[in-house]
């Protein structure tokens, strides 16, 4: 347990935030909203989760019977790998499921970090580590802007994260908001 709240707090909590911040760069009037408005900040972060889930799935699971999946029959000693996060953008779920809608209702009812019995430990720490930076950030920063350079490489596997992200910014002027 404690080594999944190292990752959720640490390895999630990176991906998610670089993530953010191409969310910010690519739709600068959301930072805007969250520098005007501070309790936009958990709002944004949860849907910037939904819509760009750090982890995309963990679990692998063996079928236990014979089953069909919208339509795909699956034998039953099928390994499967759940990729939960896909169901972060399920139009039947989400209305305009890839934009970020920060008065969307159920707000954090997405499945980043799972949900249930199988949620990931670290979901509170990775949560509140994103709300310091984000809070600290918008006092600090007044824009963000893609740097040049950029290669857009992503670590492979289960998770979404920019391996590396060079960005530009311009500092506050006084120190607050």
């Amino acid at each position: 347990i404690v080594y999944a709240m190292v990752i959720g707090g640490l390895e999630t909590t990176q991906y998610a935030l670089t993530e953010q911040a191409q969310l910010i760069c690519e739709h600068p009037e959301l930072y805007a909203q969250l520098r005007a408005d501070p309790s936009q900040v958990r709002p944004f972060i949860e849907e910037a989760m939904r819509v760009r889930a750090p982890t995309q799935g963990l679990s692998t699971r063996l079928t236990t019977r014979d089953e069909v999946f919208q339509g795909v029959p699956v034998p039953k000693g099928s390994l499967l790998h759940l990729r939960f996060a896909a169901g972060n953008v399920d139009p039947e779920q989400y209305a305009c499921p890839h934009e970020i809608q920060l008065g969307r209702k159920r707000v954090g009812g997405h499945l980043s970090f799972s949900q249930g019995p199988r949620i990931c430990p670290g979901a509170g720490l990775s949560r509140l580590e994103q709300t310091i930076a984000w809070n600290r950030l918008t006092e600090r920063i007044e824009g963000f802007r893609y740097a040049p350079g950029n290669k857009f490489l992503h670590q492979p596997g289960i998770m979404l994260g920019t391996l590396e992200l060079l960005l530009e910014f311009d500092p506050a002027t006084g120190g607050s908001r």
